[in-house]
């Protein structure tokens, strides 16, 4: 019975020897994915400011064009702005002499 018992004794030893490497790769495994979690939230992140960029570009954009379109139309307003001041200046200054 001795040796008996002193086979499950080491039988028991090596469980609990294998329950304990299996314990230790489950946490080194867990620690990894913790990791590897907190760099996708990181790129997470990242990814909704280069979005955000993204957006206030796409806007500058519009604005720019916009902008580049009305050009031509704000230059005839001044200038025909410009002609009605010139003509009012000589009609007053027709009315002055005259």
């Amino acid at each position: 019975m001795g040796d008996a018992a002193q086979a499950d004794a080491l039988e028991l030893r090596e469980v609990i020897s294998r329950i304990d490497r299996q314990l230790a790769e489950t946490r080194k495994f867990v620690a990894e994915h913790d990791k590897l979690a907190a760099e996708q939230a990181k790129l997470v992140a990242g990814q909704f400011k280069f979005g955000a960029e993204q957006s206030r570009l796409y806007a500058d954009t519009a604005k720019l064009t916009r902008d580049r379109l009305l050009s031509p139309w704000q230059t005839a307003l001044a200038f025909l702005g410009a002609g009605a001041a010139l003509f009012a200046a000589g009609r007053a200054f027709l009315r002055v002499i005259g």
